[in-house]
Order: C-alpha cells, then sequence, then structure tokens
C-alpha cells in the first residue's frame, strides 16, 4: 500500500537516484520500492560507488574472493558482480551506473610514506586503509585516511542529479554495517540533504538490529513497504557470486523494507 509520498512520487512522476554502496545493496535493501516505482513509470537511476578492486589483496580480501568462489582473482570477481548487477535491474529494465570506486577490502593509503611502501611489499596490509574486515571495514568508522575519498564520492554524486530539486535520493541508513555504507550515507547527505530517504540495510538490519537512539541520530521513521517481493527475490538471486553468503541457508527472508528521512 502506497504512503502518502510514495503516491505524490508516482503521480508527479519524481525522479529516483537509488545510490548503493556495492553491486547487490540497492536490490537488497530497496528492491521491492524500485520496483514497484518502475512499474508506475518513475524514472530511476541506480547508481553503485564502489565497483572495482585493486592490487594486491589482504588477507580479509582474499577470504572474501574465496568465499565468492574467485580465489584469488578480484578482477574476475569483480567483473562477475559487474554483469550480475546489470542482470538484476534489466528485470525492471533499468539500466545502472558503475561510478569506479575502490570498495574498502582493496581501498590503499592515497599517499604511503616509504616505510610503509617497503613494508607493504612484504605484507599488503600495511598500506591499505582497512586491512582487517572485522576490525575496519565492519567497524562503521571511516578512516581519516578516507577523508578525499569522501570527497571525491560527493563531488561525483553532486552532478548525478543535475540542477534544480526536483528528485528524491535513497541511500543506506548506515548502522552496524560496513564503512562504505558510511560513506555512501555521509556523501549522499552531504551532496542532496532533505532529498533525501535513507533506507535501513538488509540483511544486516535483521542479524544485528540497530538500537532506535543510534537510529534516532541519523533519521526520523517514515514507512515501510512490504510489497513486489516477487520481483526483489528475482534481483537479489542474480548476485550469484553473494546470495549464497548472505543467505547460507538457501531462502531470502520476506522482511518489510523500511524507510527513514534524515534529521
Amino acid at each position: 500500500m502506497e504512503n502518502n509520498l510514495i503516491g505524490k512520487i508516482i503521480k508527479e512522476k519524481t525522479p529516483c537516484y537509488f545510490v548503493s554502496p556495492h553491486f547487490d545493496d540497492a536490490a537488497l535493501s530497496a528492491g521491492g520500492l524500485m520496483a514497484h516505482l518502475a512499474k508506475s513509470g518513475v524514472p530511476i537511476t541506480v547508481a553503485t560507488i564502489f565497483t572495482k578492486s585493486d592490487e594486491p589483496a589482504t588477507l580479509s580480501a582474499k577470504k572474501f574472493l574465496r568465499l565468492s568462489g574467485f580465489d584469488g582473482d578480484a578482477a574476475s570477481l569483480f567483473r562477475a558482480r559487474t554483469e550480475e548487477d546489470m542482470k538484476a535491474f534489466s528485470i525492471l529494465g533499468i539500466k545502472p551506473v558503475h561510478l569506479g570506486f575502490v570498495d574498502a577490502l582493496w581501498r590503499k593509503i592515497p599517499s604511503p610514506n616509504l616505510a610503509q611502501k617497503i613494508l607493504g611489499r612484504l605484507l599488503p596490509e600495511f598500506v591499505h586503509v582497512y586491512p582487517i574486515y572485522r576490525l575496519l571495514v565492519a567497524s562503521n568508522k571511516i578512516s581519516p585516511r578516507d577523508r578525499e575519498t569522501k570527497k571525491e564520492i560527493t563531488s561525483v554524486l553532486s552532478g548525478l542529479a543535475g540542477t534544480g530539486n526536483r528528485f528524491f535520493v535513497f541511500c543506506p541508513l548506515g548502522l552496524s554495517s560496513h564503512v562504505d555504507h558510511i560513506l555512501t550515507r555521509d556523501a549522499c547527505l552531504m551532496a542532496f540533504g532533505e532529498r533525501v530517504i535513507l533506507w535501513s540495510d538488509f540483511p544486516y538490519n535483521i542479524r544485528s538490529a540497530a538500537k532506535p537512539k543510534e537510529i534516532a541520530k541519523i533519521g526520523t521513521f517514515a514507512f515501510e513497504w512490504k510489497e513486489n517481493f516477487s520481483e526483489k527475490r528475482k534481483m537479489i538471486e542474480a548476485y550469484r557470486s553473494q546470495v549464497s553468503g548472505l543467505f547460507p541457508e538457501g531462502r531470502i527472508p520476506e522482511e518489510c523494507e523500511i524507510y527513514y528521512t534524515p534529521l
């Protein structure tokens, strides 16, 4: 059932931009709403920010490659994920935009010093911004070394929607999740302000639910979306390299999507 905001978006055919940190995030967290808007004739753009890897790989990155079925071959994984993303959004008749920033697992220090360069030849962790997944990538804390990356993302996003204010931008709430989700949220808020609508990050929101007090620091509940799950499931299943890791039991739970407006 449509709420007033979604009804207005559909009635006025207001362009909507869904800004995804990684290839599968928008489909996972907002696929049902996107399907409804697309079928209703709303112009939709999906832009994914972190769509590339780099060399050399840390131990955490190598583990991720193994779990994804691409042992030691990051380039092949990201080519496959690009194709998966194109396939997923073709279900809705959307051609996604890939912005080409390096994923946190592969992101290197912008200007390493001589000692870091030398040590990095022995152990790649010394030249990476987030060398350890559990301690740093999943910490919810943006490294000071990522300040320029944040500025660059904000600048690129600012040009995405063009001029004027007749649009909405959907992006992650970014609690209990990957630092790239936090970067995406902060860049969207800096670029678009009150035009932003935040989605609750699925499936992270059911594995490690954010506390109401944490949410209240960022946004106010706006609405839930419970429809179009069949289309959403098809989209999620298109991400073959990731779906088994996300849902090891083989079932994608039919959780409602939750959206917030920023403070």
